[in-house]
């Protein structure tokens, strides 16, 4: 129980500027790279819908650029966890 008598390990990271027992303060890079982490996510996400409902590809030129903007995400996604290894202090 924390002072507020409410169990800490309920309470979501949120960004808060007091300090409080029982919250998760996130700095605002990482509440930064969580959300564009979610964006990025949510984009491929609704690429790769369209891609299999064929709703953004009328032809094979449009399906390749569609299947080459959705690894470009995955490939920011990926260099944005390798980024938060690095300023965690692990080797590349």
């Amino acid at each position: 129980m924390n002072r507020d008598g409410g169990d800490p390990r309920l309470l979501h990271p949120t960004l808060h500027s007091g300090n409080h027992t029982g919250v998760v303060m996130l700095t605002y890079n990482a509440f930064f790279q969580q959300e564009l982490q979610k964006l990025l996510v949510k984009e491929m996400d609704r690429l790769k819908e369209n891609l299999s409902l064929g709703l953004s590809t009328p032809d094979f030129a449009a399906y390749k650029h569609q299947v080459g903007v959705i690894e470009g995400l995955r490939k920011a996604l990926e260099l944005t966890e390798e980024a938060e290894s690095i300023a965690n202090g692990a080797e590349r």
